[in-house]
């Protein structure tokens, strides 16, 4: 069984065009419940019925690295916000927390023992604007974007909607949080801080966040709610399930910086 210490944070990425052979899809579809079955035929396009595929075995048998329970046995629910949450959890072994996020050609699966939210964006196919800024960002953020080179702007645009993205998925909340309400900035080259709206009732010091680039294409977001200010550790890797997986070179470029006691 696979040790996750509390200041860690697995990820997991998995890249879906490179999996293709046909007995392994074949172990794959065994492993869905009933009614992920259902849910993956309900997609009209092979490659979304792919990704889905893909999607659900790489969250049960991750999962079941760090736990006693088979990848065909776990059970999963959604809060009222509709984030994927395990139901059947055993009570004898550390707590787990797991989000996932994909884009076109890529799956990515986090790992805590603390609430993670993540997401990814391939920033050379997603649409980036400052029309969607303006209509989602807080002022600042729209101000900081307005404020670089346009050779910057589009890129920069991901920096700020991964980061929102994993922030919210972590509040499991989704788009019912008012994404003005809260304040991604970076006030040095690596760093990245964060302000709430009061309303909000959270604390910039109970949150971490990394930036990272998969590949020269991507860019993904991680945030973590924590309590306790611990110098956390990501170990990645890029995996197919039931059949391999490595060590995976990923680019964090800036990341939460806090004083650990």
């Amino acid at each position: 069984m696979l040790e996750l210490p509390p200041f860690c944070i697995h990820l997991y990425f998995t890249f879906q065009n490179e999996i293709n052979d046909r007995e392994l899809l074949d172990s794959y579809q065994g492993l869905l419940s009933e009614e992920e079955q259902r849910q993956q035929q309900r997609f009209y396009f092979a490659k979304d019925q792919h990704r889905y595929l893909l999607t659900r075995v790489l969250t049960r048998t991750t999962l079941s690295k760090y736990s006693s329970i088979k990848p065909e046995d776990w059970k999963f629910t959604k809060n009222a916000y509709g984030r994927p949450e395990i139901e059947n959890k055993d009570p004898f072994e550390s707590p787990l927390s797991f989000n996932i996020s994909h884009t076109s050609d890529m799956i990515m699966l986090g790992v805590a023992q603390q609430t993670i939210g993540l997401d990814v964006e391939n920033v050379q196919i997603d649409r980036a604007s400052l029309e969607i800024a303006h209509r989602y960002f807080s002022s600042r953020e729209v101000n900081d974007l307005n404020s670089l080179p346009a050779n910057q702007r589009h890129e920069h645009f991901f920096y700020y909607w991964t980061l929102k993205e994993a922030y919210i998925k972590a509040r499991g909340r989704g788009m019912s949080l008012p994404l003005r309400q809260f304040s991604f900035y970076f006030p040095e080259p690596r760093d990245i801080k964060i302000t709430f709206d009061p309303r909000l009732n959270e604390k910039p010091e109970h949150w971490r966040f990394w930036l990272l680039k998969p590949t020269m294409n991507h860019v993904a977001a991680i945030g973590l709610k924590h309590i306790k200010e611990l110098c956390y550790r990501l170990e990645i890797k890029k995996i197919v399930p039931l059949y391999s997986d490595m060590p995976f070179e990923c680019t964090v470029f800036r990341q939460s910086q806090v004083k650990v006691a």
